[in-house]
């Protein structure tokens, strides 16, 4: 099993649209061979820390890489 972690910074006003891109994203992954699950974490000291966390069966853990890089891409070009 593999865990991929992305973790982004997003202002409070942009919170929705984020959670929402996330959702998308995540069921996206979840039609993927070797999808597990995934969580969403987000700071409760630090409101605008998010933490995306996606588990993976081991075989052919590339592919599965390739995803979490579109999907760190897209939160990146929409909040930094």
């Amino acid at each position: 099993m593999i865990k991929i972690m992305i973790k982004r910074k997003a202002p409070r006003e942009k919170e929705t649209e984020l959670l929402s891109l996330i959702t998308r994203l995540r069921s996206a992954a979840s039609q993927q061979p070797g999808y597990i699950s995934g969580e969403t974490l987000h700071g409760t000291d630090k409101p605008e820390d998010y933490l995306v966390i996606s588990i993976w069966e081991t075989d052919a853990s590339s592919g599965r890489i390739d995803v979490a890089r579109a999907a760190s891409t897209a939160i990146a070009s929409t909040y930094g």
